[in-house]
C-alpha cells in the first residue's frame, strides 16, 4: 500500500511536470475584459507558444477576478455555458462538477484562475499560482476552453480579442 505522503508526492509531480517540459515560454496571444452589463468581471488573458494559438499545443488561459464570487458559481457557469456552446444537455457535463468545485474555490479582486491546456486529454488549473486540480478527460478541454475562445461563444467580439483577430 503505498502512503499517503507518497501517493501525494506523486500526484505533485504528475500535475507540475507537463509545464516544466513545454520547450518555448507562453507569450500572449490577445486579451479582453468581461462585463456583465456595466459591471467588470475579469480580464481574461490567452498565452501560447510564439504568440500563436492552436488547438493541438499547449495554451494558457488566465481569468483576473474584478470582484467576488463563489466557485460554486463559476462551476455551475461554465457546465451551463458548455452544454449550450455544445448543443447538449447539462445533465451531460455534471460529472465535472465535482471537479470543477475543487478547480474554482471562491475568488476576490485580484484572484487569478487560469486553464493550462498541456496535451489533448489534460487541462491543469492554478488558483493565485497554486495548482487547484487536474482534469483528464478529452472530451472537456475544447468543451470548457471554447467558453472563452469560440466564434459562437457568448462574448464573441471578447473571444475574437483573445485570439489576436481584433483590428
Amino acid at each position: 500500500m503505498i502512503s499517503r505522503i507518497a501517493l501525494s508526492a506523486l500526484l505533485a509531480l504528475a500535475i507540475a511536470s507537463p509545464l516544466s517540459a513545454w520547450a518555448e515560454p507562453l507569450k500572449p496571444v490577445g486579451q479582453a475584459v468581461y462585463k456583465w452589463g456595466f459591471f467588470k468581471i475579469y480580464t481574461a488573458e490567452l498565452k501560447a507558444p510564439d504568440g500563436r494559438f492552436e488547438w493541438r499545443k499547449p495554451f494558457a488561459l488566465s481569468l483576473t477576478y474584478a470582484r467576488s464570487l463563489k466557485g460554486a458559481s463559476i462551476a455551475n457557469a461554465s457546465i451551463e455555458e458548455m452544454a449550450r456552446l455544445t448543443g447538449r444537455q447539462k445533465s451531460d457535463f455534471e460529472h465535472y462538477r465535482v471537479q470543477l468545485n475543487l478547480c474554482f474555490p471562491d475568488v476576490s479582486k485580484g484572484d487569478v484562475i487560469t486553464g493550462f491546456s498541456t496535451t489533448n486529454n489534460e487541462t491543469r488549473f492554478e488558483f493565485n499560482g497554486e495548482t487547484t486540480c487536474l482534469i483528464t478527460d478529452p472530451d472537456f478541454k475544447e468543451a470548457f476552453f471554447n467558453i472563452w475562445l469560440a466564434e459562437n461563444a457568448r462574448y464573441s467580439s471578447e473571444a475574437a480579442a483573445l485570439l489576436g483577430r481584433t483590428g
